[in-house]
């Protein structure tokens, strides 16, 4: 087992070294889409437990490198590409942010604007104008409380919560997988466990504003950015029934269209779409035409010809300060999918 894991590993790595041309025939895409939730010069802890973020000169070096290599067309450019029957020959690269976070127009918006670059922003609802904490950044919130912590107000906060919600919670270490695993439906344990850490996150999603409001995003909206829905609450899809993630799409993706008068909005799934039945979303695009195109997080897998995938741009670590990692990554992300084991939903529900 181990020298097949070494094979491959030389294997990707080989594959990774030849030139983009070359990648790009063994594998051949029209466009690759990459996906980023913040960039931040210093870890944000509502963050920082859940994925890395890069630093603006780290983002700003990533857009100089597509600049540099692709074609970078406007959304709706892109749009009209996907269903001309005449493909261009040389992929382009689409620019996206999800979540709504507020770095997205402090940091994001100046750097884009520079450097004339489109991008999409895809929102979700009940975070625009901070009305709720997304129950993920709870979670970051509530381990990064934890780790400044004591071990002894560690050991205790277990056994309080532990006698609260009646948990078996033998040591801070069962607490912060405990934590780990809660869901959207937990988020009542979530405020519990919150609350015995000292976490007021009422006050934090006033006092920090970790989202947009609906001026920044309408403001991003006129300086010709597009943006879409990434769903009501950004809860699993595939933890839902099809009634409710209907219901999900239609009404998120309705809200961006009001605030913005649009016409079309487009959707990036939350988490991922894995687990939702494509004939089910072929009969929701059907029903809501308006609702288009959907992205989804499975890298450069082929899914439906109205989904469109992409890779998470967050990473790589470990890049000198000021440049982009993106040529090696994506170059990795071709070698993996040549051999058959490409990045998939599984590692986009990780970061959220």
């Amino acid at each position: 087992m181990r020298i097949k894991s070494l094979a491959r590993r030389l294997g990707v790595r080989a594959i990774a070294g030849l030139p983009r041309r070359t990648l790009e025939k063994l594998v051949p895409r029209e466009a690759i889409a990459l996906f980023y939730h913040s960039i931040a010069e210093k870890p944000l802890p509502h963050v920082r437990h859940l994925y890395p973020h890069k630093s603006p000169s780290e983002f700003e070096a990533d857009v100089i490198y597509l600049k540099q290599n692709y074609r970078l067309p406007t959304f709706s450019e892109f749009v009209d590409e996907m269903s001309s029957p005449q493909r261009p020959q040389q992929p382009c690269a689409i620019l996206t942010f999800d979540d709504g976070m507020s770095q997205c127009f402090d940091l994001v918006r100046p750097i884009l604007l520079k450097h004339r670059v489109p991008c999409s922003f895809f929102v979700t609802k009940c975070f625009i104008d901070n009305r709720e904490l997304f129950y993920r950044h709870k979670v970051s919130l509530c381990i990064d409380a934890m780790s400044a912590k004591s071990a002894e107000e560690q050991a205790s906060c277990s056994r309080t919560l532990a006698q609260r919600l009646g948990l078996e919670l033998s040591s801070p270490g069962d607490l912060e997988k405990w934590i780990k695993s809660l869901k959207l439906a937990d988020e009542s344990m979530l405020d519990a466990a919150g609350e015995e850490l000292g976490i007021d996150f009422e006050d934090f999603l006033r006092t920090v504003k970790p989202y947009m409001t609906s001026d920044q995003v309408r403001q991003l909206h006129a300086d010709g950015f597009t943006i879409g829905s990434h769903s009501v609450r950004h809860a699993r899809f595939s933890e839902l029934t099809n009634a409710q993630i209907e219901s999900d799409i239609v009404e998120s993706c309705s809200f961006v269209g009001s605030l913005l008068g649009l016409k079309k909005v487009p959707f990036a799934f939350p988490f991922s779409a894995e687990g939702v039945d494509r004939q089910f979303l072929r009969s929701v695009a059907q029903r809501h035409p308006w609702v288009t195109p959907m992205f989804g997080t499975d890298g450069l897998n082929i899914d439906d010809l109205y989904l469109v995938n992409r890779l998470p741009a967050d990473t790589p670590a470990g890049v000198p300060q000021g440049r982009s990692g993106l040529k090696k990554y994506v170059a990795r992300a071709y070698a993996n999918q040549f051999l058959g084991s490409g990045y998939t939903s599984k590692q986009a529900a990780i970061q959220g």
